[in-house]
């Protein structure tokens, strides 16, 4: 038998409702985009670092393919500029 959650207040309410669909993969509500950020301003180390731990080799992609995989990595946003890796 397995019992449902029942918060007490409408903030753990809250917080339960994120949680499920977090773990549901639904959102990513701790994700912010930054407005001012550039994309010269990520560490590509650690970006190419990423993709390598998942079996991708971040660094022979073409540009567009590699703002492609930031994008649904969500490391970029919708509002980044075109990628400029040099």
């Amino acid at each position: 038998m397995t019992f449902d959650r029942i918060p007490k207040s409408e903030n753990q309410y809250r917080e339960e409702m994120l949680r499920q669909f977090e773990a549901s993969g639904a959102i990513h509500y701790d994700l912010v985009e930054l407005d001012k950020a550039k994309i010269s301003d990520l560490d590509m180390g650690q970006v190419t670092e990423y993709f390598t731990r998942n079996h991708i080799s971040f660094l022979e992609e073409s540009e567009e393919e590699r703002q492609r995989l930031m994008h649904h990595a969500d490391i970029l946003g919708q509002n980044n500029p075109p990628l400029e890796i040099t």
